[in-house]
C-alpha cells in the first residue's frame, strides 16, 4: 500500500473515531490539535502525544484519546514503528 492512500485512510478512520466533547460544543470552541504517534505494523499505536494545542484542553484530550489503545489502519511498511503526525479538526457546523 502507497503512503498517500494510508494517509487517506488515516485520515478517514480519525473522522470516524474522534468524538467532539459536548462541554467544548457548549463553549462553542473550535480548533485544530497535532497529535504525533507511533504505530506498529499491524496499526496498533503504541504512544500518542500532543504535538500542537488547539488552544482548548477539551479538544487536545480528545484528539489524544481518539488514539490512545487504538488500532488504525495498517500503515506500509516504511511507516510501521516511525513517529505519524495527524491533525484532528473540531469545527461546528
Amino acid at each position: 500500500m502507497s503512503s498517500s492512500k494510508w494517509n487517506s485512510q488515516l485520515h478517514a478512520w480519525i473522522r470516524r473515531h474522534t468524538r467532539y466533547p459536548r462541554a467544548a460544543k457548549a463553549r462553542r470552541e473550535e480548533g485544530s490539535p497535532r497529535v504525533t504517534f507511533t504505530v506498529d505494523g499491524s496499526g496498533r499505536v503504541l504512544s500518542a502525544r500532543l504535538a500542537r494545542s488547539s488552544g482548548y484542553p477539551d479538544l487536545d484530550r480528545a484528539a489524544l484519546d481518539a488514539l490512545q489503545g487504538a488500532k488504525v489502519p495498517a500503515p506500509p511498511p516504511e511507516k510501521a514503528g516511525t513517529s505519524v503526525a495527524a491533525p484532528f479538526t473540531f469545527k461546528l457546523d
